[in-house]
């Protein structure tokens, strides 16, 4: 193969392959797409570059810390389960279960989230020139309403930034900056309640910040990974279909149940030729 054809330069960065939903949807997607639209060959490979070399692996990152987390949680519910709760000293002491590293690897995560969204928005000044804007997705949303008025991509972007952005925000901001919040974030272990003797409960890790409602980690985590994912190929596809088309196409959406196993991309560009 001539090297003269070559678009996109490709290599492994994290320990998971194609068949990974995040890498097929967060960089091999766009080898196809972005060749469809009027962009300079630089811009088109910033783009791929800013998806495949940084967005893509930390999301695969936060996937990661989110499994073992839940994994781990849910042997040791499964063996409160199993084995009831193990008192000692004739029931005057009751040993806990722990989630070993627990706050440090939660930070860690919110660490990561927090770099996909920063890293993300580095897309707007490579498509739209849109500068200064660094992770601040209010400003970005204000940008693209300036250019093209009140479109579906910057009320999405708003909804989104008021929304789950923000909390990912604000609690990692709690981690980083707790002395100029005032409002750290707590993170809490396995713990059981007592307050009924005939009924013991036992509570899986949450955190929450003050004067908000505690939620558990894993359901945080696993909300958080499901809009990452999708908010970063469904707001790149957004952006692109601003600019000009090199021929009259469409993009549609495979089916879940119809994806390729070696490479489930979701968006596909179809000519809507007949069959």
């Amino acid at each position: 193969m001539s090297a003269q054809i070559v678009q996109f330069q490709v290599r492994q960065i994290a320990d998971v392959g194609s068949s990974n939903p995040i890498v097929a949807r967060l960089a091999f997607q766009w080898i196809e797409i972005l060749r469809w639209f009027e962009l300079p060959k630089g811009t088109s490979n910033a783009v791929f570059e800013t998806m495949h070399g940084h967005v893509m692996p930390r999301v695969v990152e936060c996937e990661k810390i989110s499994k073992e987390l839940t994994g781990e949680i849910g042997e040791i519910q499964a063996e409160i389960d199993r084995d009831g709760i193990n008192f000692k000293s004739g029931g005057r002491v009751v040993e806990v279960p722990t989630i070993l590293r627990l706050s440090e690897r939660a930070e860690d995560y919110l660490y990561k989230a927090k770099l996909v969204l920063r890293d993300f928005s580095k897309i707007f000044e490579h498509i739209f020139n849109i500068t200064k804007t660094t992770g601040n997705y209010d400003k970005i949303s204000k940008a693209i309403e300036e250019k093209f008025g009140r479109i579906e991509l910057s009320k999405k972007i708003a909804e989104d930034s008021a929304t789950w952005i923000r909390q990912i925000r604000e609690m990692r901001d709690a981690v980083e900056h707790e002395d100029a919040t005032g409002a750290p974030l707590r993170i809490n272990n396995f713990s059981f309640d007592f307050s009924d003797p005939e009924n013991i409960v036992a509570h899986e890790p949450y955190w929450f910040l003050r004067n908000k409602p505690a939620t558990l980690i894993s359901k945080d985590m696993a909300i958080f990974n499901y809009n990452l994912l999708t908010f970063c190929e469904e707001t790149l596809l957004q952006s692109l279909l601003q600019l000009p088309l090199k021929a009259p196409i469409r993009f549609v959406e495979i089916p879940e149940g119809e994806r390729n196993p070696s490479s489930p991309i979701r968006f596909r560009p179809d000519l809507g030729l007949p069959n």
